[in-house]
């Protein structure tokens, strides 16, 4: 299963460039990175920001991560892979180099390599629709290919082979509806070029070039949009892994949170804590007893020891479905927010 997630995070950083929407994703600011800490941690946004006024180191790196997930998201929600160039740029070149493990950093290589490919091609004529059965056949070939973890660059030129043949013949010969499109893109790249058509025929290696130009292209292509399409599917996955690389992080936020609320706890009087028991009890009852019923075989009360209102009960809906809860610890910090909002949850 690790060895599936890393592969499709590699597929996801190779196509996510092919966005159709002609914007730049931009950095997360100080707000927005706190806000992913939030909901990550599930920590609130204050907390949050105490732990790392107290100490702003335990910032550092997150903005590349929350910059990750943001590029992925933007990603899967592209609606073609069109605009290659839009989207990548040095701050996205920049951030990947540093979040792409190692053995992964080759694929920057080709991404660089795609976005010159299109840029060669578009630069001279109009990106040509997709052949929808064309790229069924390079779907199925690639996808069992990834399945057997082969991710060459002779894998997916096989595909590709797979993908062009005459399936009438079952010979890798190119299929009347590619042969038909790649020569058009031929004349139209010689006439954009101002090449004489004449002098190309002549010029086996110009010639060679070019064609071998419009099939990376056409490669490169599918290989985008299956990507996509992938990302599409375990994007949850993958920005959940994102997010594990940065599980030490995480983890010092939430202890240097943590503090921070003890301390903030401690400092409540006694006399507020009892006075808090009544409206933490109104609430907790007008929310709970709506279908059913509550009693308590512990009634409520403050536990000084533990520094948390506790409380045993048992609840029986209108159906008959009974369970029970047995000493329910709510934090000082908790009861706060409890009253704040005046719901439970």
């Amino acid at each position: 299963m690790k060895k599936i997630n890393i592969l499709l995070f590699v597929f996801i950083l190779f196509s996510m460039f092919s966005n159709a929407e002609a914007y730049q994703v931009a950095e997360p600011n100080r707000s927005e990175i706190i806000e992913e800490i939030s909901n990550v941690t599930g920590l609130t946004t204050d907390m949050v920001s105490l732990a790392a006024k107290e100490n702003p180191e335990l910032l550092d790196n997150l903005g590349d991560t929350v910059f990750t997930v943001k590029i992925i998201n933007s990603f899967s929600e592209a609606k073609d892979v069109e605009a290659f160039e839009d989207l990548f740029n040095y701050s996205i070149d920049k951030v990947l180099t540093k979040t792409l493990p190692p053995q992964m950093t080759f694929f920057l290589t080709a991404l660089r390599a795609y976005k010159t490919s299109l840029e060669m091609i578009r630069d001279y004529i109009l990106i040509p629709e997709f052949d929808e059965k064309m790229y069924s056949r390079y779907f199925e070939t690639r996808l069992a290919q990834i399945k057997q973890g082969d991710m060459s660059l002779e894998a997916k030129q096989h595909a590709f082979a797979i993908a062009t043949m005459d399936k009438s013949t079952n010979m890798l010969f190119p299929d009347r509806g590619y042969y038909v499109l790649k020569n058009k893109m031929f004349e139209d790249i010689i006439k954009a070029r101002g090449y004489n058509p004449d002098l190309v025929g002549t010029d086996e290696k110009l010639g060679s070039y070019l064609w071998k130009q419009i099939d990376e292209f056409w490669m490169n292509r599918m290989e985008a949009r299956l990507n996509q399409e992938l990302i599409k599917k375990g994007k949850k996955e993958i920005i959940n892994s994102i997010w594990d690389n940065s599980s030490k992080q995480l983890k010092a936020i939430e202890s240097a949170a943590n503090k921070i609320r003890k301390t903030k706890e401690e400092k409540i009087p006694n006399k507020k804590v009892d006075e808090n028991i009544p409206e933490l009890q109104n609430i907790f009852e007008a929310q709970f007893s709506k279908d059913g019923k509550l009693t308590y075989s512990k009634p409520w009360q403050y536990d000084e020891k533990n520094k948390c209102y506790t409380f045993s009960y048992c609840y029986k809906g209108s159906l008959g479905d009974t369970w029970c809860w047995e000493n329910v610890c709510i934090t000082q910090g908790q009861a706060q927010d409890i009253i704040k909002r005046g719901s439970w949850k």
